[in-house]
């Protein structure tokens, strides 16, 4: 370390970090015209004084602009300083916006000769323009976004394959119809209906679906109909829902029930008189077998209800 190198050094580490506004201003003088104490940005005496610094630059970094603008060249130098590869300390986020007199000459002078100076970026706009000039370079980003996918659309949609597709993509009353076959809706008959255990709201039913044995249904029917009594006899029941387990007894279908328009009032949905007990419900003009379960993640039961 040079006989100057080692003044500046000695000099920050005698006052104490309050006291070095005389330094600093001295400093700054000094590095008017300079990128480094020592010979080189990274040099050992560069970084040893930087790190001395730090304190000081931590405060500054808060201090309003006139102060900074006072000794812009030592921010300017600490922030090369700190950029550097090794740097062992927290890096402190510096505006080099508010640059002094000379460095500003010195910009100009750069700007001449068509270079910069280390660490000073070469910008003619005030905060307000380049906020602008941002924001119209996004948006025309965006506008330029918006219009390939406009093209891109209008391509797709253009050719004989996307056309086909359309052409062939089957209506909305087509497809409610596929989507109904896949439920397994038949004739029943409840058999009998009990007040669930350890559920107030539930009911348990043995339901005759056209199956060797009765299937157990539970049904959320006590608010609607109170009298479990009137709930045998026949009904429509959704035989292919993945069982469930409601208050630790398993559910194997569902009870098809009608709600009136203000919600007041459910029924159950009856069959034809005289439907045989375990025959499927039919749709003219479309073809196609029950799932053997349905798939929840599908949502075929929910898609077909709000069809």
């Amino acid at each position: 370390m040079s006989g100057e190198e080692n003044h500046w050094v000695r000099k920050v580490l005698e006052h104490p970090t309050g006291d070095l506004n005389q330094v600093v201003t001295e400093l700054n003088h000094f590095l008017g015209d300079r990128t480094s104490v020592g010979d080189r940005v990274g040099s050992d005496s560069d970084r040893e004084l930087a790190m001395s610094l730090h304190a000081y630059i931590l405060n500054l970094s808060t201090e309003d602009e006139e102060k900074r603008f006072s000794c812009a060249d030592v921010c300017r130098w600490f922030d090369l300083v700190q950029h550097t590869q090794g740097w062992p300390k927290e890096t402190i986020p510096l505006s080099l916006d508010v640059q002094s007199e000379r460095v500003i000459a010195k910009l100009a002078e750069a700007e001449g000769r068509g270079n910069n100076p280390p660490g000073i970026a070469k910008s003619s706009l005030s905060p307000e323009e380049e906020a602008a000039e941002r924001e119209r370079k996004a948006a025309a980003k965006r506008a330029e976004k918006e219009a390939k996918k406009a093209a891109k659309k209008e391509k797709a949609a253009a050719s004989p394959t996307a056309t086909a597709r359309e052409e062939t993509k089957p209506g909305a009353d087509e497809q409610d119809g596929e989507s109904a076959t896949r439920l397994d809706i038949r004739v029943a008959n409840i058999i009998s209906a009990d007040r669930h255990p350890d559920a107030e709201s539930l009911y348990v039913e043995q339901i005759d679906v056209g199956d060797e044995s009765p299937r157990t249904v539970c049904s959320g029917l006590v608010k609607y109909i109170p009298d479990p009594a009137s709930l045998v006899g026949p009904c429509m029941v959704i035989c292919n829902l993945k069982p469930a387990n409601m208050r630790g007894i398993r559910s194997e279908a569902m009870v098809l029930c009608a709600t009136s328009e203000d919600g007041s009032t459910v029924e159950l949905v009856k069959p034809p008189a005289g439907a045989k007990v375990g025959s499927r419900v039919t749709y003219p003009g479309h073809t196609g077998t029950p799932d053997d379960i349905l798939n929840p993640k599908k949502k075929i039961f929910e898609m077909v209800l709000c069809a």
